[in-house]
């Protein structure tokens, strides 16, 4: 098994800012030459975080103001009452962002097969800023085999068939994809 990792830095704008890192992992995703494994995505901040979701617009702007609603900037919190706890000078009242940030993830995992990222249509690898304007970085970690191995497609009728029996079951069928992997499986 091979494994590559890599820290991408990103100069973020003043406030909470969206961005969409996937074409910077499927970059590091190429240059590794891992064919099958999975990336982990991992934010190293407390006021940050990341998600898996659609890079459109206005709903990045909805998510914005769902974010704001949960956590207001002009909440009352313990942690900004910076004259009864040790700080630097330039220590920022920021509690909303913590907020912000536990709600979300700091990680995200995804499968790679044959050299790309296993993303669905609609998704994408996006960074929250939720402190800006900062430096931020974040750890791409790519780990599995270099050389592509042969997948198959398992498609199941949409009823109640436990994973551990897709390829099995009377409902599933197991055929080699055209030319991506995907499975289309019921949710259980």
């Amino acid at each position: 098994m091979t494994i590559k990792s890599e820290i991408l830095e990103i100069e973020t704008d003043l406030g909470i800012g969206i961005y969409n890192i996937t074409p910077q992992i499927e970059q590091l995703l190429e240059a590794s030459g891992i064919k099958n494994g999975h990336a982990i995505v991992f934010s190293r901040h407390t006021t940050t975080a990341l998600a898996i979701n659609e890079n459109e617009e206005r709903l990045l702007e909805d998510v914005k103001v769902h974010l704001r609603k949960l956590a207001p900037e002009s909440g009352k919190y313990l942690h900004n009452d910076l004259h009864l706890r040790d700080v630097p000078p330039d220590e920022p009242e920021n509690a909303h962002s913590h907020l912000m940030a536990m709600m979300l993830s700091s990680s995200e995992v995804i499968p790679v097969l044959d050299g790309k990222l296993a993303l669905g249509t609609w998704q994408s690898v996006l960074f929250f800023e939720l402190d800006g304007p900062r430096k931020r970085t974040v750890l791409v970690q790519i780990s599995g085999e270099g050389t592509a191995t042969s997948t198959s497609l398992v498609s199941c009728s949409l009823s109640s068939v436990p994973a551990s029996s897709w390829a099995s079951s009377p409902n599933c069928s197991a055929t080699s994809p055209p030319s991506s992997t995907s499975a289309a499986c019921p949710a259980g």
